[in-house]
C-alpha cells in the first residue's frame, strides 16, 4: 500500500490483492486496476474501460495520475505514511441491504423522473458489501448522466436494476432491466466501476456503437 499526492490531489494505491486498487481522497469509489509494464519499466495502470489512470516511474519515487478533470496528467509523489488496505464498508445484515436497495431505488427514480426499482437476486452474506457497493455505483453513474438518460427514448423502458451474483463482473442491459453481476471472491474488483456502468448506458443510447 502506498499514498501519493500532488497538491490537493491525493490517493491510495493498494497492491496487496490479486488486482491493484486505487481510491482518491474524498471519494467513496474504489477502482480496480490492471497493471502492465511500459517503456523504461514504468508501471501502467488502467481501469475496467481501458483508460490509463496511473503511471509510476520505473525509476521509483513518483509518477503521473490522470484524473477525469485533468486528462493531460498530473505529476505525483510518494508520501511516506502508514497506509491500511482498502476495504469495502461492512454491511451488517440482509435487512440493512434491503434498506439500501430501497434508497438506491429512490435515488435512481428521482434522477430519471420515473419509477425504477432495485432488486437483489441473491442475499448471500458474503456478497452483501459488494452488492451495496454495486448499487451505489449504479446510482452514481445514472445521476451523472441523468439529463441524457431521462430524455432518450432508447432507455425510457428501463424500470429495474438487478444485482446478481455470478462468475464474472459485468453489466448487461436487457430491455427493461440493467443487470449488474458481482463476484464476491474478487472483492472490490468483483463489480463494474461507475465508469463502465455509465459507458454501457451511453452505448445503449448510441445504438451499441
Amino acid at each position: 500500500m502506498a499514498r501519493y499526492a500532488a497538491g490537493d490531489l491525493e490517493f491510495i494505491l493498494d497492491r496487496s490483492g490479486a488486482q491493484p486498487l486505487i481510491q482518491f481522497r474524498g471519494s467513496t469509489e474504489i477502482v480496480a486496476l490492471t497493471r502492465s509494464v511500459g517503456p523504461r519499466n514504468d508501471e501502467i495502470f488502467k481501469n475496467d474501460i481501458g483508460e490509463q489512470v496511473l503511471r509510476l516511474s520505473g525509476l521509483g519515487g513518483g509518477g503521473t495520475i490522470y484524473p477525469p478533470d485533468r486528462p493531460q496528467g498530473v505529476p505525483v509523489s510518494f508520501v511516506q505514511v502508514v497506509v491500511t488496505p482498502i476495504r469495502l464498508p461492512v454491511v451488517p445484515g440482509g435487512v440493512e441491504l434491503g434498506v439500501r436497495a430501497q434508497q438506491a431505488s429512490r435515488s435512481i427514480s428521482n434522477a430519471l423522473q420515473r419509477a425504477v426499482i432495485v432488486d437483489i437476486a441473491d442475499y448471500r452474506p458474503d456478497a452483501w458489501s459488494l452488492i451495496a457497493d454495486a448499487m451505489n455505483l449504479a446510482v452514481k453513474a445514472i445521476e451523472i448522466n441523468k439529463e441524457r438518460l431521462r430524455t432518450d427514448p432508447r432507455l425510457s423502458h428501463i424500470e429495474r436494476v438487478l444485482i446478481v451474483v455470478g462468475d464474472r463482473p459485468g453489466i448487461v442491459i436487457n430491455y427493461d432491466t440493467i443487470q449488474i453481476t458481482v463476484v464476491p471472491l474478487k472483492g472490490p474488483a468483483g463489480r463494474p466501476s461507475s465508469a463502465l456502468i455509465a459507458l454501457s448506458l451511453m452505448r445503449q443510447v448510441m445504438g451499441g456503437n
